[in-house]
């Protein structure tokens, strides 16, 4: 069923036309939505990784004001960055901010350009638009470019409390929109033919 899948979805990648059941359509939609989420940990790692030695040297040079705690699973640092602790420079986080966002955009791309039809089909299955699909997208995208003026350690200056808000009520809007794309990507079919056609 895999395969079925895999080579009809790659052979009808550009085919926003039609209509695709559930078995044609999920199997590949979870394969990509796996390596969609791997890439993303992945990403995280890589940027943990860059960011250490910047927080092991901040630990280092602000001793009585951290805390180390290492062992054979990692380390974690304990900063007191409020009244009277050291002050955090926004740099330290802003490799690990843009590894994120890079990476999101990356999997945002490689959903759209491999299940963009795919969903569009399986949309058009039970009646609905294809353009349904592009409201959590859109609103991811907004989301991110919004979140370096909601995060304060990502800011130059200080936070409006305004921005964190609505960079939160965006993503409330992401997840319900999300969440309503895929009960419509679940249900089924409309039986017979309908504007989109014939069932396949």
């Amino acid at each position: 069923m895999l395969f079925a899948s895999l080579r009809h979805a790659l052979t009808h990648l550009t085919q926003f036309r039609g209509r695709d059941n559930p078995a044609l359509f999920w199997p590949f939609a979870g394969l990509v939505v796996g390596a969609s989420m791997a890439l993303s940990m992945i990403g995280a790692l890589v940027a943990m990784a860059q960011m250490a030695p910047r927080i092991i040297a901040f630990a280092r040079a602000h001793p009585d004001q951290t805390h180390v705690d290492s062992g054979a699973g990692g380390f974690q640092v304990t900063i007191n960055s409020g009244p009277g602790g050291p002050p955090i420079d926004p740099a330290m986080f802003k490799q690990f901010f843009d590894m994120a966002v890079t990476v999101n955009t990356i999997s945002l791309i490689m959903v759209i350009v491999l299940l963009g039809a795919a969903i569009t089909r399986r949309l058009h299955d039970s009646g609905m638009p294809g353009f349904v699909a592009w409201i959590p997208a859109l609103l991811m995208v907004i989301g991110m470019a919004h979140m370096r003026d909601a995060v304060p350690m990502m800011s130059t200056t200080n936070v409006d409390p305004s921005a964190f808000l609505r960079v939160f009520a965006i993503n409330l809007a992401y997840l319900a929109s999300l969440g309503g794309l895929v009960y419509l990507l679940v249900r089924k079919g409309t039986p017979g033919d309908n504007r989109y056609g014939a069932p396949r």
